[in-house]
């Protein structure tokens, strides 16, 4: 149902126009509004995470670690340098329930 014309904009429904077959929503940039989108897309994010990919999360957090450590040390796993800052000792890798 068209509800008017906007120069060259048809009005669709209220907050979103169409032109050349695109369909466009009005977006409201307020600092409340852009708060409440970004935390439903931090909550989506790790919904997904959770529900979808267990593994991906599994991966993310070995990653954070093992990047700690190398920035700790100063050189990653099997390399060897003069400015070592420490040493690394051997591990396993163990299953991460989630």
């Amino acid at each position: 149902m068209d509800l008017g014309s906007e120069g060259g904009y048809t009005m669709r429904r209220k907050g979103y126009y169409r032109k050349k077959d695109l369909l466009y929503k009005e977006l409201d940039f307020s600092e409340e509004k852009i708060s409440e989108y970004w935390k439903e897309v931090k909550d989506w994010f790790w919904e997904d995470l959770r529900e979808n990919n267990p593994w991906l999360l599994k991966k993310m957090i070995e990653e954070v670690l093992e990047s700690r450590v190398r920035i700790k040390i100063g050189v990653g796993r099997y390399e060897r340098e003069k400015e070592r800052k420490g040493y690394r000792n051997g591990y396993y890798r163990r299953n991460l329930e989630t």
